[in-house]
């Protein structure tokens, strides 16, 4: 039997036409907060608890707006063309160039399903502990049926992307916001039951564990930021351009804000009532079961992780799909399952995850800013909204500037990753501005200066 195009999910390089995008405005900004409505965004919030509660609250607040406006621009140029972003960064990289693109985000995307699978496997070895007696997280012998708990995820998270491709994705973010949302809200009831406004602002940080709002500021945009390269595969199925922007911005704002608040309340509430200031107590399923909460609960936080990997499963294996036009997505589903189910087998033997997540959020934050500076300079201000899909996969065509690669977009992309290391490692911005904005600022200018001195790039522009 012919397959209708209904139930068609489409090729990196076939743009989706308006009759087959099923994304309302309302399946996007609940895809996007069941993206961000995950342990994820409770950790980041514990980690900048760090720069006070004040602090920590300005950084929430300013540094998710600037991320999600920074994706809905990007995400409004996959809607236009009907493509992935990583195919759209051909455009502006070069055919070849955008390779760098491609493999920079699968590093990401590969990391943050791991971290992903982790968080479940604290929370079903609370669940196995709870219901067998087995050991849980924190005490010895937890590592085996941490392993599990990893596995358990992945493989959950495995079938359903398999099984439905982007329209699985819809469903299980319905159900799951809902369940989220009345946990989300008798979290913050039973926290602020636990701990006044008045505690809050009074909280003092030990010197020796303070952060600067600047460092806090890199943390919260870099969480956020490697949703953008991820935004295109959403946004080419969605049926207008308040779905394929506004609803992004809401919807990952809104889940992104109020679990980061979350975490910064939790390692609060804990320092607080314990004098033990520690940022891995952001954990939910450790505050979860501090607080009383019962299996149930910690099954929907489970099913939260799931829900990530679902987005970062099916993301990951389109970007993969970039690589090679012989790649089939769901052979890529079960590479990536495996993969990165192995790789989340790496923080369960580390010591601090905290330390090794801050890791983590640098190396995302020296990568992808400069990436997004060059993709919206280009496609607004350099070739004026105007991209030919046709050309993004041909050799000698519009985007093959010079031997496939776009000098200029790989300079700019240089001076970006450079620019924030060397900012980082100086300190620059620690206490102000971090080094993230810095970066991208820097590396916008360069890409508009280099475009037109550089003879291949200068030709693409006038093309």
């Amino acid at each position: 039997m012919k397959e209708t195009t209904a139930k068609k999910e489409y090729g990196v390089l076939d743009p989706v036409p308006q009759s087959d995008r099923h994304f309302s405005f309302g399946d996007m900004m609940l895809t996007w907060m069941g993206a961000n409505f995950q342990p994820g965004a409770w950790t980041v919030g514990g980690t900048i608890a760090s720069a006070g509660f004040l602090g920590a609250m300005a950084i929430v607040l300013i540094g998710n707006p600037i991320t999600y406006i920074i994706l809905a621009l990007v995400g409004f140029i996959s809607y236009k063309i009907g493509v992935p972003t990583m195919m759209v960064v051909r455009a502006s990289m070069g055919v070849r160039g955008g390779y760098v693109a491609v493999i920079c985000n699968i590093f990401s995307i590969m990391g943050w399903t791991a971290i992903s699978n982790y968080f479940a496997s604290i929370t079903i070895s609370y669940i196995f502990n709870t219901m067998f007696g087995t050991p849980a997280y924190g005490s010895p012998g937890a590592e085996p049926w941490m392993l599990v708990g990893c596995c358990i995820n992945a493989v959950i998270a495995f079938i359903a992307v398999y099984a439905g491709g982007s329209r699985s994705l819809k469903i299980f973010e319905r159900i799951m916001m809902l369940a989220l949302l009345v946990l989300a809200v008798f979290i913050s009831i039973k926290l602020f039951q636990m701990v006044t406004i008045r505690e809050l602002l009074d909280w003092v940080i030990p010197a020796d564990r303070k952060i600067g709002f600047g460092v806090g500021l890199d943390a919260m945009i870099a969480f956020g930021i490697t949703w953008t390269l991820m935004s295109g595969d959403y946004t080419r199925y969605t049926k207008d351009a308040k779905s394929a922007t506004l609803a992004p911005i809401l919807g990952a704002s809104i889940a992104a804000i109020w679990f980061a608040v979350i975490g910064v309340i939790s390692v609060a509430t804990v320092a607080l009532t314990t004098g033990v200031f520690d940022a891995n107590n952001a954990n939910p399923s450790s505050l979860l079961m501090g607080l009383g909460f019962s299996w149930i609960a910690l099954i929907v936080v489970v099913f939260s992780s799931v829900t990530t990997s679902m987005v970062n499963i099916f993301s990951g294996s389109i970007q993969i799909m970039c690589l090679s036009k012989k790649l089939q997505q769901k052979h890529v589903n079960i590479f990536v399952a495996v993969f990165t189910t192995l790789l989340a087998f790496v923080p369960v033997f580390h010591g601090s995850f905290a330390d090794l997540f801050m890791v983590f959020l640098d190396s995302q934050s020296a990568m992808f800013p400069p990436i997004m500076a060059i993709m919206i300079m280009d496609y607004y201000f350099v070739k004026k909204r105007s991209y030919d899909v046709s050309q993004l996969n041909e050799e000698n065509g519009s985007y093959w500037y010079t031997k496939g690669f776009n000098i200029a977009a790989i300079l700019s992309w240089v001076i970006g990753t450079v620019i924030y290391v060397v900012l980082k490692g100086i300190g620059f911005g620690a206490e102000t501005m971090g080094a993230v904005v810095p970066s991208f600022v820097i590396c916008c200018v360069s890409y508009l200066l280099l475009i037109r001195c550089i003879p291949a790039a200068k030709k693409a522009e006038s093309n």
